[in-house]
């Protein structure tokens, strides 16, 4: 969502609701070059369900990283998530793009349950209704003004400037196209599990026909751990990402990912399902995970085996560049489920030339 405008070389900053992470890539010669990669954690809380509950604190941690990384670029890309955003699919009249540019406001008011003078509206085409010839299938995406201030000020506080102010399912599909071939047929799904939410996109020739957002995430796990050890958040935190060699504490955490995963997958399951019904000839062929938690081991197998179709965890560097001797190929590899958003983020200065 291009609600700045704006056409600079750039960062992606992404602050979600238990990290922030910083990815800076330029247009090179020889194509896309990795120049910075970060992420720092944020106090539990600071930012709940999209909106930032801890100003100062959240800016603290901006500001720390970007002093980490010595960041010298000016313009950021951001992005927006939670009740902070509403996306629509809408049957809507045909008319050219640019029309529909000039007429959005009038024709989205009917789908979005805000003032509709609250909000900045966005859309993609995504092709004509087959139920109607008159008329064609659109993304509505609506973003609260008040939210799109609130993470503004943060970047302006830190000294730069927000260009490109995008909502995350998008910076998703974003990062996904630029490092993989479009599919020949039919439609993927890429799920981004978070901390405290799972996104669900299905894409169909680089194109989001669905999105849905699901509370569910790896705050779950968290809070399961600290109930059963009695820990602090922190603590229970570092043992679901470092795991254990307690075979106890090993066997106590197997059953706490055993009693959560299944609902995550689910979840998407239900969205597979709903496609091959409504869409047949969209049926998914692909699942693709990112996000903190898509690492769960056995999680890939668990969602391939309730939808039966295949799935794989993203790499948003396959197709990107990076001097091995400032990054450590593992801690790459490692990272860039959990910074696909933010890599996605960080592609739009080359989208928008």
């Amino acid at each position: 969502m291009k609600l700045f405008g704006g056409k600079k070389d750039l960062i992606g900053l992404d602050i979600g609701s238990n990290s922030v992470k910083i990815v800076q890539i330029s247009h090179t010669r020889k194509g896309l070059q990795l120049k910075n990669l970060g992420i720092t954690g944020l106090a539990h809380g600071c930012i709940s369900d999209g909106s930032i509950q801890d100003p100062d604190t959240t800016l603290e941690g901006v500001r720390n990283l970007l002093d980490h990384l010595k960041i010298r670029v000016k313009y950021v890309a951001t992005s927006l998530s939670g009740h902070a955003v509403i996306i629509k699919k809408a049957s809507l009249p045909s008319m050219p793009q640019e029309e529909l540019e000039k007429n959005v406001i009038f024709e989205a008011e009917p789908y979005i349950p805000f003032d509709i003078e609250d909000v900045n509206i966005d859309f993609h085409i995504i092709g004509p209704d087959e139920r109607d010839p008159d008329k064609m299938e659109v993304l509505l995406i609506a973003a609260k003004r008040d939210a799109v201030d609130q993470y503004a000020n943060i970047v302006e506080a830190t000294g730069l400037t927000p260009i490109i102010m995008d909502v995350e399912c998008l910076a998703l599909a974003n990062a996904y196209e630029t490092n993989y071939p479009p599919e020949e047929e039919g439609s993927l799904v890429l799920v981004d599990i978070g901390a405290e939410k799972m996104t669900i996109n299905v894409i169909k020739e680089e194109i989001p026909i669905f999105v849905k957002e699901v509370p569910l995430g790896g705050y779950q796990i968290t809070q399961q751990i600290q109930s059963a050890y009695s820990m602090e958040y922190q603590e229970a935190e570092n043992l679901k990402i470092g795991g254990t060699t307690d075979q106890a504490q090993l066997k106590k955490l197997e059953e706490i990912l055993v009693s959560i995963t299944p609902t995550w997958a689910d979840e998407i399951k239900q969205v597979v399902d709903l496609i091959s019904t409504t869409r047949p000839k969209d049926v998914v062929k692909k699942i693709v995970l990112s996000g903190g938690s898509s690492r769960i081991r056995g999680l890939d197998k668990l969602i391939n085996m309730k939808t039966n179709v295949p799935v794989e965890i993203l790499n948003p560097f396959s197709n990107i560049h990076y001097d091995e001797k400032v990054f450590d190929r593992e801690y790459v590899e490692y990272m860039g489920p959990q910074v696909a958003i933010c890599v996605g983020l960080a592609l739009r200065s080359m989208d928008e030339k």
